[in-house]
């Protein structure tokens, strides 16, 4: 089984956790519990072979120093922003250069999650899901990994 190591960066509030929780769980929690430095958790899609082990960061300024150490060794990042707030995604560019200085070749996805509640205009490069769709949530998985496969020279029959 292929493993690898996603981390996901974003600021506080923007369902980083929820977008973990509807992978495994297969539901969706209204209740808000901030992450504290990190949480790490293993999705698993047997059909395909795959472990992401999605290493889920805390979004709180107060938390943002811890993160480069997390970043270590990632093979992508998902940078999560809440796309009924704009400002969710300037915030997101402190991250982004903290995970550049540790894996400075490491794909970077944008995502913008809420897309349920409303939207900005979101950027052309950017995914989009909703928290409470599971399908929405897997298909960014699954873009993901044909992705890394892609850049990897594997065959990617999803």
């Amino acid at each position: 089984m292929s493993v690898y190591k996603i981390s996901l960066i974003g600021s506080g509030g923007c369902g980083k956790t929820s977008f973990v929780h509807t992978l495994m769980n297969e539901t969706f929690s209204k209740r808000y519990i901030a992450t504290l430095g990190v949480d790490v958790q293993p999705i698993q899609f047997p059909i395909e072979k795959v472990t992401f082990n999605v290493w889920d960061t805390a979004g709180q300024e107060n938390f943002k120093g811890l993160g480069k150490g997390y970043y270590k060794d990632s093979h992508a990042c998902i940078v999560m922003y809440d796309a009924s707030d704009i400002a969710t995604l300037a915030i997101s560019a402190a991250f982004i250069q903290d995970f550049r200085d540790m894996c400075p070749e490491a794909p970077i996805f944008f995502v913008g999650n809420k897309i349920d509640i409303g939207t900005f205009e979101i950027p052309k490069s950017s995914l989009s899901c909703s928290s409470k769709d599971k399908e929405s949530c897997t298909k960014i998985m699954h873009y993901i990994l044909c992705e890394l496969k892609h850049s990897q020279d594997l065959r990617c029959n999803l």
